[in-house]
């Protein structure tokens, strides 16, 4: 028999690239066409955005979605009750949430600054977090197959898999930045071409 030894303060209950993957399980695209005038030349571009079918009003409803999706994508033996996993990962998830101030308190900035400031300052933040615990996401790892009997090569995809989203991470902030100031040149280009 097998056994795992699932730590409450699990690394995986720590990402935020799980809100990504939630992001787009209910989604559909529309095509959206834009005019852009450049001096006296108009341009007609044509963008499918992506937007959610149904509305998330809390970060309740996120997780409870999110790991009802995961829960139901994975086999779960017969003596646990999938319902019961999702309330208490659902659970754990809210309460470390309402004790991050600091995570807070940087979504409560991004919320206020009315699109005016930069959001790559949210995903840079998001980026410095994982750095500094990417230690202790190795550690944790390394206890969890100490616990158990599982092969060393289980655990050493948790790894990969924190290296991967740590280069995710950077890919988004090089992006991020790349489009803020393409937005910020635009603007520009518009007052000096009314």
């Amino acid at each position: 028999m097998i056994t795992l030894a699932i730590n409450a303060s699990s690394s995986l209950l720590n990402y935020p690239q799980n809100s990504l993957r939630f992001g787009l399980i209910d989604i559909k695209p529309v095509e959206v066409s834009e005019s852009l005038k450049l001096g006296h030349v108009k341009f007609r571009t044509r963008i499918v955005k992506l937007e959610p079918t149904k509305p998330i009003t809390s970060f309740e409803e996120l997780v409870t979605l999110e790991n009802s999706t995961i829960f139901s994508s994975i086999t779960i033996p017969s003596w646990f009750n999938a319902q019961e996993l999702v309330s208490a990962f659902s659970k754990r998830s809210v309460d470390r949430f309402e004790h991050d101030t600091e995570l807070k308190q940087v979504i409560e900035n991004l919320k206020r600054r009315d699109r005016k400031g930069p959001f790559s300052t949210f995903v840079q933040f998001m980026k410095e977090r994982f750095e500094s615990e990417k230690e202790s996401y190795l550690e944790t790892e390394a206890k969890r197959f100490l616990l158990s009997n599982l092969p060393l090569s289980f655990y050493n995809k948790f790894t990969v898999f924190d290296n991967t989203y740590y280069d995710f991470l950077k890919v988004v902030e090089s992006i991020v930045r790349s489009h803020e100031f393409l937005a910020r040149y635009a603007r520009n280009t518009q007052k000096r071409f009314p």
